[in-house]
């Protein structure tokens, strides 16, 4: 697991329009899907930290996948590509993992950064 994650080269931070359709067909609008996301990452990264520090490899690739997913189905791509070769790392490189964690949360810092943006935006105008 090093620092150089070149399948994220070409991926975007946020998929925007993929958040829209989301905060439609969950009736949350982009706001409420932002708030959301933010809040259950903040939980399940300290859920990764807790098992990469344990050296628990099941765990690791059980919370890096849940992280993966809700990060690919509201539109953070970066971090989803990530996630999922975090949890696809072989065990051994476990001892590694903090390298990788510290990309996942440089990447979710950008996550963050563009759901405000998008958020105060939103705000000016009627609900994205």
């Amino acid at each position: 697991m090093s620092d150089n994650h070149a399948p994220v080269s070409g991926l975007r931070v946020l998929d925007v329009p993929r958040l829209q359709v989301l905060g439609e067909e969950t009736g949350l609008g982009v706001r409420g899907v932002a708030a959301l996301y933010l809040d259950q990452m903040d939980d399940q990264l300290g859920d990764l930290r807790t098992a990469i520090q344990a050296l628990s490899a099941v765990s690791v690739a059980q919370m890096a996948h849940k992280c993966a997913g809700s990060s690919l189905l509201a539109g953070m791509e970066r971090l989803s590509c990530l996630l999922h070769d975090l949890e696809h790392s072989p065990d051994e490189q476990l001892r590694d993992a903090g390298g990788c964690l510290a990309s996942v949360e440089r990447e979710f810092a950008a996550v963050r950064t563009e759901l405000a943006a998008l958020v105060a935006v939103s705000r000016d105008g009627p609900e994205a």
